[in-house]
């Protein structure tokens, strides 16, 4: 699976799935991270958030793009991290 995959994977979560990855993305809460919510959407695997990399490999996304995605959503500043924020309907950073 690719980073667009991926990003397009996020944008078809459930409205509940993006609430809670939305609430990731804002530092609110570290329980739902994109990569375990995608595999869960795509597999229906409940997998840790803190196993991202199991949750990446079981879709498809090699461990290298999985740490870009990881460190994306954690908080670092980046074109990723601004698409992972629109594919789940909030505003990208360098827009605030």
């Amino acid at each position: 699976m690719s980073i667009t995959e991926f990003l397009e994977a996020l944008s078809n979560l459930s409205p509940r799935a993006k609430k809670k990855v939305k609430t990731w993305l804002t530092g609110q809460t570290n329980n739902t991270c994109p990569l375990t919510s995608v595999c869960k959407r795509i597999t229906n695997a409940n997998i840790q958030v803190d196993d991202y990399e199991r949750a990446a490999k079981k879709i498809g996304i090699s461990k290298r793009t999985a740490i870009k995605i990881a460190e994306a959503a954690d908080g670092s500043h980046s074109s990723l991290r601004n698409k992972m924020l629109v594919a789940v309907g909030l505003e990208p950073e360098s827009l605030k």
